[in-house]
């Protein structure tokens, strides 16, 4: 989402801009197994017995970012301009692979 204000003073412009952003992620992915049923010739029907799959573990992971920021752009009109910006970005994601212990990871960073 992003709001932006312009004000106007005399001969200048002064434009303020917010932003936030947000998303919050789970995904599972993992999981297979590989059955071999033997050799068979093209076109011709081979039965193969009813497959006993034992699926291996499966791995998740949770991801939370979040990114709010403010920006400016002056106009002088004639003069010159000047913009600039600050953003905060904090992550946090937690990784859980099968049969492991889960990995967390957060950072905070600052971007100008």
């Amino acid at each position: 989402m992003r709001a932006s204000g312009v004000f106007t003073e005399g001969p200048r412009r002064h434009t303020i801009h917010l932003i936030g952003r947000g998303r919050d992620t789970r995904r599972m992915f993992g999981g297979g197994d590989l059955e071999p049923v033997g050799k068979a010739t093209l076109g011709v029907f081979t039965p193969i017995p009813r497959p006993n799959f034992v699926y291996s573990g499966s791995n998740h992971d949770h991801i939370e970012q979040e990114t709010g920021g403010i920006g400016y752009e002056g106009l002088w009109s004639s003069v010159g301009e000047l913009s600039f910006g600050l953003q905060k970005n904090p992550l946090s994601a937690k990784l859980q692979q099968a049969r492991a212990h889960a990995h967390h990871l957060q950072e905070q960073p600052l971007a100008l």
